[in-house]
């Protein structure tokens, strides 16, 4: 059996949205120091530290060969690094001393990618509470993301952190703050980082309960690009401890003020079966007032267009522990 845990961010787009500029710290370094070899157009460098890629002028001369004499028989831009003897050598029909810019270190999609696995692995032992994958229809945010957009900024800002540590120290603790603040807590001047946020409460995660789930958190389904109207408030206390009440809009048509409404509403709530599947509003005329949708909320539609069809969804949560340090919810593994 095996497991395994899941990166909270891309390794390019994400980044860059941190720093637009983290390209530029690819951890490569010059590899200067090169003398010549027994063997024409063979070049070897000492002591030049472990060399995983090599780049001449910038780009990439590919795997490394298995030894010097493959080098040697390689052509221009073969290379090879003896771990042993810690020298590189590179066959180059110009001296790279003299007429090219040698430089080593990793693949770059490698160093960001563990960059944000270690990210990751912080941010899931910080945050104190499961952070759980936006999996299912109406789970995933506005973004279709799987991961709360605050959990990838964090992770991003830690993860650019990391590599732009070893040549802007400054910069880096910049990034780090962004994602959390080690500092004292009950200082006036503390300033949270997003997974501190994450840990008070502040900044719930998407399956923990909060204010706004409580009072009941609208969500528009479906709508026609011609619907003018829209569901617009929700107020109650919910006598359930969760659900999905889905409001449709059965008989379309204008609500105004001053005049009769023809439009027509109907609710359902979750039952035994699944969610959504009791009606317990029929076709009931949208008047502009609050009115039910069960569960004891109500609900005000706006006036406006509204098209046989048009969909929202509320989800309510009563009688729950609401979002903040040492909250305990279900961990999921995967295996």
């Amino acid at each position: 059996m095996s497991t395994y845990q899941e990166s909270y961010c891309n390794t390019t787009t994400d980044l860059q949205a941190v720093e637009p500029n983290i390209d530029g710290y690819d951890s490569k370094r010059e590899v200067s120091g090169w003398a010549v070899t027994g063997t024409a157009d063979v070049y070897v460098c000492h002591d030049c530290g472990h060399i995983e890629k090599l780049y001449r002028d910038g780009a990439d001369l590919g795997d490394a060969e298995k030894g010097v004499a493959d080098v040697e028989a390689g052509g221009d831009g073969a290379w090879y690094y003896d771990t042993d003897d810690d020298a590189c050598y590179i066959y180059s029909t110009a001296d790279p001393a003299t007429y090219h810019r040698i430089e080593g270190g990793r693949k770059w999609s490698d160093v960001k990618a563990d960059a944000v696995s270690r990210a990751s692995a912080f941010v899931r032992s910080y945050a104190g509470k499961p952070i759980i994958k936006r999996t299912g229809t109406g789970a995933q945010s506005e973004s279709l993301r799987d991961y709360d957009d605050f959990v990838i900024q964090a992770t991003a800002a830690l993860a650019c952190s990391y590599l732009v540590n070893p040549y802007d120290v400054e910069r880096a603790n910049v990034l780090r703050r962004e994602a959390y603040s080690p500092g004292n807590k009950g200082s006036l001047t503390y300033i949270p980082g997003l997974l501190d946020m994450v840990q008070s409460g502040q900044l719930p995660l998407w399956n923990e309960s909060s204010k706004i789930t409580m009072d009941g958190q609208v969500t528009i389904v479906s709508q026609d690009t011609t619907s003018t109207g829209t569901l617009a408030d929700v107020e109650g206390t919910p006598d359930v401890h969760y659900d999905r009440i889905k409001v449709v809009i059965e008989a379309g048509g204008t609500v105004t003020q001053g005049e009769e409404s023809t439009v027509t509403y109907s609710a359902y709530v979750g039952g035994s079966t699944g969610l959504k599947t009791v009606q317990v509003v029929d076709a009931e005329t949208v008047s502009g007032l609050y009115q039910q949708i069960g569960h004891g909320m109500s609900a005000r539609f706006t006036p406006g267009v509204y098209v046989a069809g048009d969909e929202w969804q509320v989800e309510v949560r009563g009688d729950t522990v609401e979002a903040g340090p040492g909250r305990r919810s279900i961990r999921i593994r995967r295996v």
